[in-house]
């Protein structure tokens, strides 16, 4: 009788046929890599280079600061001032309804505003600019601000950012020409007796979320002769001059 020895060394044909079996393990492994990496780089490589410049670069517009307006001695009229802007990125919310909805639930409690406000002015300003973030209020309490930055992961997608207003040292001195020296609100429009109301284009814009149903803007060109022009402006600096003095 033959007796197997187990601790015996293997033969030289056992050895060959297991290097020939991790031999062809390691080419069928090095193919498939080689495969994966041809397909990413030749076939798929154009769509990646794509996805990749889109997660780059993103075109945001910017809203540069508008110039001073002075008078002839120099003195500033209107001039800017940058206060913090509560903004929202709708791109940048939570994709799933439900959490999207109670983000905003939440956001509209913090900031003291409605819901249904909120998701009013996400709308209206993501349809007019959609690349722009939405401004859900400005010059903000930085109590806000610093609640808001501490629990972003609660947050995502809204933040607080610097934007520039315009900043009237004289109050509503000249209102009569820059247009308008404050935002018009609902009160603004309540009249005790129904009736045309003439305001500018400019101000016309502002008062479209407010604005009632039966209203309607007329643009009417509007131009005053060299006269009362010189006559206006004689106003206007006496009272400047009067109220520097």
């Amino acid at each position: 009788m033959f007796r197997h020895d187990e601790n015996a060394a293997p033969t030289h044909a056992q050895f060959a046929m297991r290097v020939a079996i991790l031999g062809g393990i390691g080419i069928v492994a090095f193919a498939a890599i080689f495969f994966r990496l041809w397909f990413l780089e030749v076939l798929s490589g154009e769509a990646y280079l794509k996805e990749a410049n889109a997660n780059r670069v993103r075109e945001i517009k910017i809203q540069a600061p508008r110039g001073e307006i002075l008078d002839r001695a120099g003195r500033v009229l209107v001039e800017n001032k940058t206060v913090l802007s509560l903004q929202v990125r709708a791109d940048e919310l939570p994709h799933d309804k439900q959490v999207r909805n109670k983000e905003l639930k939440k956001l509209a409690g913090v900031a003291n505003m409605s819901y249904d406000k909120v998701k009013q002015e996400i709308r209206q300003q993501t349809k007019e600019l959609p690349a722009n973030p939405v401004t859900l209020q400005q010059d903000v309490d930085k109590d806000l601000v610093y609640y808001l930055r501490e629990r972003q992961d609660e947050f995502p997608g809204v933040t607080a950012s610097q934007v520039y207003v315009r900043e009237y040292p004289n109050g509503t001195l000249g209102a009569q020409l820059f247009g308008y020296v404050s935002e018009i609100g609902p009160d603004q429009l309540t009249f005790d007796e129904p009736g045309a109301v003439l305001i500018t284009e400019k101000d016309a814009v502002k008062c479209e979320s407010i604005a009632h149903a039966n209203v309607w803007c007329v643009v009417v060109d509007l131009a005053f002769d060299a006269n009362t022009t010189a006559r206006l402006m004689r106003l206007v600096l006496r009272d400047v001059e009067g109220r520097e003095t």
